[in-house]
């Protein structure tokens, strides 16, 4: 049976003025929904005391049927949709992406809005979010593969995951390589859709997560477990890819948000 594209359900954009901030009170939606924060800052919170800080370029996956409220700053500027899933088997559990550096969504966001707004683009709409969900699923399945088209990628990646804990650089993992910092890079971005140093701390995140659910581990450890010995800095990066401090990951997710993954 030939795989059904997902539908675009709403979409639209807005702003906060210079001299007043935008609050949007206690609301859900009858499906997930995307909210990608183009300018200015965002802060969205969800029951049990999640909050995430949401900076420009950063993308909110809001499920279905979970009661949420945002409050932005001045001079913000957010697109949005809202989709049924179809059969792409994209995952809509909440989470946050930073796509400060992939110009690809707010693109799409933009046509889906026009296309949907104008009556008579709606299938292509579709077929455009269906682009925009396969471009997320292989920007964070892409850093657990474990088959590469170059060879050079497949080894840099081996190499990540059996040195997570160590201080690693561009040049240290491009010698493992046999390759140049910059023509890796670029590898890596034409295969996972993220840089080489990203795609380090979305695995080494994705194994502090991991870390984080066993009460046996305090949050230093499981920091230092993943790669970041120092714990401020543990703490300063955990909050910048998942908008919340690992204290109150670990405080909130269990009781609040069973179910839901979170992704680096």
């Amino acid at each position: 049976m030939e795989k059904q594209p997902p539908q675009v359900t709403y979409a639209g954009y807005y702003h906060s003025t210079p001299e007043q901030s935008s609050r949007l009170s206690w609301h859900s939606h009858k499906c997930p929904e995307l909210v990608l924060i183009t300018d200015g800052c965002n802060r969205t919170l969800f029951p049990g005391g999640i909050e995430f800080q949401c900076p420009k370029g950063t993308l909110i996956v809001t499920p279905a049927e979970i009661m949420h409220k945002q409050i932005d700053t001045p001079r913000s500027e957010v697109l949005y949709a809202g989709f049924i899933p179809g059969g792409g088997e994209f995952d809509a559990s909440l989470r946050i992406l930073n796509l400060a550096e992939d110009p690809y969504p707010e693109v799409w966001l933009n046509q889906i809005r026009e296309l949907f707004f104008s009556g008579e683009g709606l299938e292509e709409a579709n077929l455009l979010m269906e682009a925009l969900l396969a471009h997320l699923k292989r920007r964070e399945g892409g850093i657990h593969r474990k088959q590469f088209r170059h060879p050079a990628v497949e080894t840099a990646v081996k190499y990540l995951d059996g040195h997570l804990t160590r201080k690693l650089s561009l040049r240290d993992i491009a010698r493992t390589s046999g390759i140049s910092p910059s023509r890796l890079n670029f590898l890596f971005r034409q295969e996972l859709s993220v840089s080489v140093m990203q795609c380090l701390t979305f695995k080494r995140m994705f194994l502090a997560r991991r870390l984080l659910a066993d009460p046996m581990k305090t949050v230093a450890e499981a920091g230092g477990l993943s790669g970041y010995p120092d714990p401020n800095y543990f703490t300063r990066m955990f909050r910048k890819v998942h908008g919340c401090t690992p204290l109150h990951f670990r405080k909130h997710l269990p009781e609040s948000l069973a179910g839901f993954s979170w992704r680096g």
